[in-house]
């Protein structure tokens, strides 16, 4: 192509594009494409049906999407000319208007005109269901977008694996990463962790088999690396989860889809808040927010509920009264997916119990429980049951707290869910220890023992606590303070977990529930606070 474009052959540049310009942009070679697109006259580019939408197509996938409009007039009308004429290539001209109707499906989502999207996908269904045209991969992805967008999670996940299907037969790379993305994003949240990792995995070797060359551009999908980044978090492989998110860094940073912007740093917030990195996840979650704000039509989807992990990251800081400021929002606000609607519900709920009425809480939680069950969404279902034990344990009824938990366990043994149970803090700890777990699998238990720090078995009276101690609202353990006067000596979490004959997942559950105790979210901050409250005087 480039030697083409240095010799000015434009007619046989115009045959080359016109027989491998599709499989070029649907392959993710979109930036490369339209840049040697524009090195031909625009004469033969405006009045080329063929090439005029390759361009478009071009400018979809570098989500310029405020050029495409006038450029799908342009050829809609040059098209009808061609058919009214019976052009010799008025056949073709008929072929094209699916791809327009397809296009302007996606352009109304943008536009949150969803009836519309939908009447245009179903139109292209109908047109090609019964051809060869290589365009069913990108109308099954439209459909899932749009039934994911309703809270229809099973037409969702139907219409994707169609796509998914479609995109292998078609070589849509970018489709079928997309398609596949979005349906392991749906399978986690519902709890299907493993379906949602084999889908993930297997779309990624797929297109991988195809780019062996260093010369192809490495294809990203937003959907398919945040469902990755959060398998592993849940799986507790931070390090694994924060893989996935920087090949995406460079996008991020040169500009990217609203909708893809959002879930983005929802998923680097999570990240860093299983890392206490409490102050660095609010960050991540204001700048989505703003973009929510300035952008919300723009955006495909109805975004993750930014409030709730907000939500829990002014708890664990401590801030129960910003906390509070949400409930307002979290309240008001209206989710049409029932994914985002749960987690809303959930987070209203933690903060009922942060703020000292778990009552409430409970009555919140219990509405909600039946909903999350018909629903089949276990990892909200799992979550709730952790947080309902917790609630139980406030108001002194530990009978019911342990068997409730233990529900818990049983559901998320199933797919190994750990950071989750990490998460809930110390209360969901303590009742982990007490409570018979014979009935759970062995391997399950053995794993969350690392993760959940063992209570202390002799802890301070209300005479022992040191004045320091009696300011806060939940005093340290006895291992909180070893582990506060270690990092005053300067250790490190591997020698710390050395000297306590503890492992390092041990040592860091310590560090986030005084972290959460003290309201900091650093170990300066935290040394800081205790040197205030006189926590680290020699006994």
């Amino acid at each position: 192509i480039i030697q083409l474009i240095d010799l000015q052959d434009w007619d046989w540049l115009e045959e080359v594009f016109e027989k491998h310009g599709n499989q070029l942009i649907h392959g993710g070679f979109h930036v490369l494409v339209h840049r040697w697109l524009e090195h031909l006259p625009i004469e033969r580019l405006e009045n080329n049906p063929r090439l005029l939408m390759l361009r478009i197509w071009a400018l979809f996938f570098l989500n310029r999407l405020n050029l495409i409009d006038p450029l799908l007039e342009r050829l809609e009308d040059l098209l009808d000319k061609r058919v009214a004429e019976s052009h010799e290539d008025a056949e073709v001209a008929l072929g094209l208007y699916s791809e327009i109707a397809l296009i302007r499906s996606y352009m109304a989502r943008t536009r949150s005109d969803l009836s519309s999207a939908q009447e245009l996908t179903r139109q292209v269904l109908r047109d090609i269901d019964h051809t060869n045209i290589p365009l069913k991969s990108e109308t099954y992805y439209g459909i899932g977008l749009d039934s994911y967008a309703h809270g229809d999670l099973e037409s969702a996940n139907a219409a994707l694996t169609s796509a998914v299907e479609h995109g292998k037969m078609e070589k849509k790379h970018s489709t079928t990463l997309s398609s596949a993305g979005l349906l392991a994003w749906i399978k986690f949240v519902q709890g299907e962790m493993t379906a949602a990792l084999e889908v993930a995995s297997e779309a990624r070797k797929w297109v991988n088999s195809l780019h062996q060359s260093s010369r192809r551009p490495r294809l990203i999908s937003c959907f398919l690396n945040c469902s990755l980044a959060q398998i592993y978090r849940e799986k507790n492989d931070l390090t694994m989860a924060q893989t996935f998110m920087q090949p995406m860094l460079p996008h991020f940073e040169s500009g990217i889809e609203p909708g893809q912007h959002v879930l983005f740093q929802y998923t680097r917030a999570h990240i860093a808040y299983s890392k206490l990195n409490y102050d660095e996840a609010v960050t991540f979650l204001e700048d989505a927010e703003n973009v929510i704000d300035h952008k919300r039509d723009a955006i495909l989807f109805e975004p993750p509920s930014l409030e709730s992990l907000h939500a829990r990251c002014l708890i664990a800081q401590g801030n129960v009264v910003g906390a509070q400021a949400l409930l307002e929002r979290l309240e008001s606000t209206s989710h049409r997916n029932p994914i985002n609607r749960e987690q809303s519900r959930i987070a209203i709920a933690r903060i009922h119990l942060a703020t000292g009425n778990p009552d409430a809480a409970m009555e919140r939680l219990a509405s909600l429980r039946l909903s999350v069950e018909r629903g089949h969404h276990t990892k909200h279902l799992i979550e709730l049951l952790a947080l309902y034990a917790s609630c139980l344990e406030a108001v002194g009824k530990q009978s019911e707290a342990d068997t409730m938990l233990e529900r818990a366990l049983d559901l998320a043994s199933r797919d190994m869910f750990l950071r989750l149970f990490h998460e809930e803090g110390a209360v969901v700890a303590r009742i982990f220890h007490r409570m018979d777990k014979s009935r759970l699998p062995k391997r399950f238990v053995e794993e969350l023992k690392e993760l959940l720090p063992e209570p202390d078995t002799s802890p301070q009276t209300a005479a022992e606590l040191s004045p320091g101690q009696e300011a806060l609202v939940e005093p340290l353990s006895q291992r909180e303070l070893e582990v506060l006067h270690l990092i005053h000596e300067g250790h490190a979490n591997k020698a710390i977990a050395q000297r306590m004959g503890v492992a390092p997942a041990t040592v860091k559950a310590h560090i986030r529930n005084l972290y959460g105790k003290l309201g900091v979210n650093s170990r300066t901050a935290a040394l800081a606070e205790a040197r205030r409250l006189g926590l680290l005087e020699p006994a």
